[in-house]
């Protein structure tokens, strides 16, 4: 029976225990040891903003363990995601293997070959509307010479990175911005390349929290001290969002990918 992260209630069991690494401990740590570490004083701050704006924004998430930054905090956030037991027990082998392995170079990777290889039109439309940014002195000039960069180590991902995560894992990404809006609470980012307004694995988004234009850090379903009525509300917001943005494909695209304040982290 599949197990989801958005039934109100569910008890999911942990899978077994992924495979230590040791690059684990130095990408992840509960927040009560991280007090004790010097090395992590900017991630409790920015997790402290995220915290405070999930409360702000009445949303029914909190932390996770920190995130670290260093140029990868988005790797690693989702593949702490991949971790969380209610969406593990539901993915593929491979896509455990990379939650196992917890290496955030494996998932530069896999996205990027997913993309590079990909003949889907809306790959297609991406790679026709990629347009270097004038105001970055270094910005890669072609799409080739952007996905080249993203395979290497600490390389901040713009919003065609964030997106071709979405559809490579084939799960939504939900993002909640510290600038967001109580109208406009948090991000989509569709995981279904052929029809955004069809959610791929609604039951299991990714969460993620962003300080904007600095930090992700990933986040958790708050059970504990959520209530029915405001779960439904909060889908009820997200629903308004989706019939809002049914749009033509092009279009849509671009409201996809529009993630402007994810393009610089860490």
């Amino acid at each position: 029976m599949r197990k989801s992260r958005l039934k109100l209630g569910s008890k999911i069991g942990r899978p077994p225990d992924p495979t230590p690494v040791m690059n684990v401990n130095t990408q992840t740590m509960e927040y009560s040891e991280a007090v004790r570490s010097c090395s992590w004083e900017a991630e409790r701050k920015y997790a402290d903003k995220i915290k405070a704006s999930c409360e702000r924004l009445n949303l029914p998430m909190k932390l996770d363990k920190l995130t670290k930054g260093e140029g990868n905090c988005f790797m690693v956030a989702i593949l702490q995601q991949l971790r969380s037991p209610d969406v593990y027990c539901n993915l593929s082998d491979s896509s455990k293997k990379l939650a196992d392995d917890m290496d955030t170079m494996k998932l530069r990777r896999k996205v990027t070959e997913y993309i590079t290889r990909s003949k889907h039109p809306r790959v297609k439309l991406m790679k026709e509307m990629y347009i270097p940014d004038p105001a970055v002195e270094d910005d890669p000039k072609t799409w080739q010479e952007y996905w080249e960069r993203m395979q290497k180590d600490k390389q901040w991902p713009s919003q065609h990175f964030v997106q071709a995560t979405a559809w490579s894992l084939n799960h939504d990404l939900w993002i909640m911005d510290t600038s967001c809006r109580k109208d406009f609470p948090y991000l989509t980012v569709s995981g279904n390349i052929d029809d955004p307004r069809d959610k791929a694995d609604q039951d299991d988004p990714l969460l993620l929290g962003l300080v904007t234009g600095i930090h992700y850090q990933s986040l958790l379903m708050d059970w504990e001290n959520m209530c029915e009525e405001k779960f439904l509300r909060i889908m009820k917001r997200r629903l308004e969002y989706d019939c809002d943005t049914e749009e033509s494909p092009s279009k849509k695209l671009k409201t996809d990918v529009s993630l402007e304040s994810c393009i610089k982290v860490d």
